[in-house]
């Protein structure tokens, strides 16, 4: 009976440690298929309107600075945050008059959406961990994003996408 207890424990360490290898493995990143350059492409078809609505210029809710700090295993859990908040918070909320910015806007929605959704699918899988670093950022923006105005916060987080362009063509791209 010890020597039965004894292989259960000794295969149970190995099983463990295979996931724990497959983890790493994984290097805590997870592929992302966005197309980095669609994507800008759309927030430039809404970034003119909405830059002319931006009053708050000494406030930002993405910072270059912050972004490059994150560490590589906590990013995906980041962008899958970021991305929950866009969908839940900033883009059911905004509104555009003309169609044209409209369709930017839509095409700019779905594609964090489809982000979200690799990421959440790569979070389930267990390659995309969640850390402190990456909880306390996203607590940062929320908070500073809940003390503008809501017109004006939604239309500073749809501008400072550009910022986040920029993180994902330095990180994601190539």
């Amino acid at each position: 009976m010890v020597a039965l207890s004894a292989l259960v424990s000794t295969v149970l360490v190995c099983i463990l440690m295979m996931k724990i290898k497959i983890i790493e493995s994984s290097g805590h990143h997870c592929p992302v298929s966005l197309d980095i350059q669609e994507f800008k492409k759309y927030h430039e078809s809404v970034k003119e309107v909405l830059h002319k609505k931006d009053v708050i210029t000494d406030v930002s809710l993405l910072k270059a600075k912050v972004l490059n700090q994150i560490h590589p295993s906590e990013q995906c859990c980041f962008l899958l945050k970021l991305g929950r908040f866009y969908m839940n918070n900033i883009f059911p909320k905004l509104e555009i008059s003309s169609i044209k910015e409209q369709k930017g806007l839509n095409h700019l929605a779905n594609s964090v959406l489809g982000l979200k959704i690799e990421l959440k699918h790569c979070h389930s899988s267990m390659r995309c961990p969640c850390g402190d670093q990456s909880h306390k950022i996203m607590e940062d923006f929320r908070e500073t994003f809940y003390q503008m105005e809501t017109e004006a916060a939604i239309i500073k987080a749809i501008g400072d996408l550009n910022i986040l362009i920029r993180w994902l063509e330095k990180n994601y791209q190539g």
